[in-house]
């Protein structure tokens, strides 16, 4: 059965409408994998770049700033990428979020706040691609 990688946006988590609408739609069809990404850029890279080793996945699928790292790593592990809403100004996007939120979903982890500084805009949107 084929597979999908969902990589859902910032502040969103793997249980957020759009990844339930995904996995209910493709039932039987294909496995769509919603994991929780880390809010750090590079660490969400990580998290993903670690994901795609070990489930092999055949499509990855992004939304807003899901989209702004599938686009980032397709090219890099082979795999095409499809950009849903799409949002590629990543440091104007978390600018104006810089400080406390609640994400818009329930985690997995149980955590429900995160806090977005000034660091990790600074430091994450000139990530690098991890390559194998």
């Amino acid at each position: 059965m084929k597979k999908i990688l969902f990589l859902h946006g910032f502040f969103a988590t793997g249980s957020c409408p759009m990844a339930r609408a995904l996995k209910e739609a493709f039932e039987g069809t294909a496995v769509v994998l919603t994991p929780d990404l880390p809010l750090h850029p590079k660490e969400a890279l990580k998290e993903i770049r670690s994901i795609i080793d070990r489930e092999q996945p055949d499509l990855l699928l992004g939304n807003s700033c899901g989209s702004f790292l599938a686009q980032m790593l397709a090219p890099v592990v082979s795999i095409p990428a499809l950009l849903g809403n799409p949002y590629f100004m990543m440091t104007e996007f978390l600018k104006e979020r810089i400080g406390e939120h609640e994400y818009k979903a329930p985690r997995r982890d149980g955590f429900q706040d995160g806090r977005a500084f000034a660091r990790t805009i600074r430091q994450g949107c000139g990530v690098g691609i991890l390559k194998p």
